[in-house]
């Protein structure tokens, strides 16, 4: 059915296709060999409050999206190191804010954001908080 030509081109589509799979089931790693962090988003906005509605990406895709309720936690692993910007609604309140910076977070293995109702809350250890950045209000 195929000719040498045919045969060729068949082994090298699935040398190739084999070589995609198991790059992209892999962790996105640095140049350094480190791996590239999880973002950990918790939601500490007050008990019965509306879901905080979490929409993620970088400058050119969107690539996460989460409804997370009072107390709950959301995990996302990065695949570039490359800023990543959160766009959130929370009732009559917005906020845009970078949530990697490769800068700062290179080297962590997880970024810890804490929404409250004054701000948000960046840690590594998820013991230290610091607050980056505030809502903004209609």
């Amino acid at each position: 059915m195929f000719g040498n030509c045919g045969r060729m081109m068949l082994i090298h589509v699935i040398i190739f296709s084999f070589t995609i799979s198991i790059s992209s089931s892999s962790p996105a790693r640095l140049s350094n060999g480190g791996q590239l962090p999880v973002l950990n988003f918790i939601n500490g906005l007050p008990k019965n409050s509306e879901p905080w509605e979490l929409r993620c990406g970088n400058q050119s895709t969107n690539e996460h999206h989460a409804y997370l309720k009072t107390g709950a936690e959301d995990q996302w692993r990065i695949d570039k190191n490359v800023g990543y910007s959160c766009d959130t609604l929370w009732g009559n309140q917005f906020a845009y804010w970078k949530v990697y910076r490769p800068g700062e977070d290179s080297g962590k293995a997880t970024v810890f954001w804490l929404a409250k109702d004054d701000g948000f809350y960046r840690s590594w250890d998820k013991s230290t908080w610091t607050r980056e950045f505030e809502w903004e209000h209609e």
